[in-house]
């Protein structure tokens, strides 16, 4: 249905992935949060994001 709007048609405004993941997660009340836990847990401990670990490291 939005693919249908002229502001989410790939034609005319190619949006990257990144961005489309932005405005679908970021869309919904909940949708952070559920997402966010989802990805850490797929991510996995040996995979942790730099900042993050440095944050842990204070901890």
């Amino acid at each position: 249905m939005a693919a249908s709007m002229p502001s989410h048609r790939a034609s005319r405004c190619p949006r990257p992935l990144a961005g489309q993941l932005h405005r679908f997660i970021g869309n919904r009340s909940g949708r952070k949060s559920q997402y966010a836990t989802l990805l850490a847990d797929a991510l996995g401990p040996a995979r942790t994001p730099a900042p993050l670990d440095r944050l842990l490291a204070l901890l």
